[in-house]
């Protein structure tokens, strides 16, 4: 994320962090306070595009469609889970403890899902079952 006030680059430790340093968020306050008016950085790289990651939903939604698993109450919360991951702002610590979370809750809603299977994987059931059968 880049700083409100200057620029720079930094990790939010929070949700709400808008500010690299307490230093810039009084430089924002006083500007604000003085009339200024304070434009907020964009949020882009340093080369100018414009971000664009992959969202976290936006995968466990396709999953759990695919499985007809998008109504179930574990599907649901799994849907939950990967929006506040995409939300970002949170620390490390708890990004690691909401995807493990969520890890455990798509394998609870996926639970008996059927999955379409790999075409190789049924030819070689069928020749196995073929071969054990002649």
């Amino acid at each position: 994320m880049r700083c409100g006030q200057c620029g720079t680059e930094f990790i939010p430790r929070g949700r709400h962090q808008k500010w690299c340093t307490p230093q810039c968020r009084e430089a924002n306050r006083r500007d604000r306070k003085a009339g200024k008016k304070v434009e907020p950085v964009p949020l882009r790289p340093v080369d100018g595009e414009a971000i664009s990651a992959p969202r976290v939903i936006d995968a466990v939604r396709a999953e759990l469609e695919a499985g007809g698993r998008q109504d179930t109450p574990a599907g649901r919360a799994a849907l939950a889970l990967a929006a506040a991951i995409d939300l970002g702002g949170q620390s490390g610590s708890s990004l690691a403890a909401m995807v493990r979370e969520l890890r455990t809750t798509m394998a609870e809603a996926m639970l008996g899902a059927e999955i379409a299977g790999d075409p190789i994987d049924e030819l070689k059931a069928r020749r196995e079952a073929r071969l054990r059968g002649a």
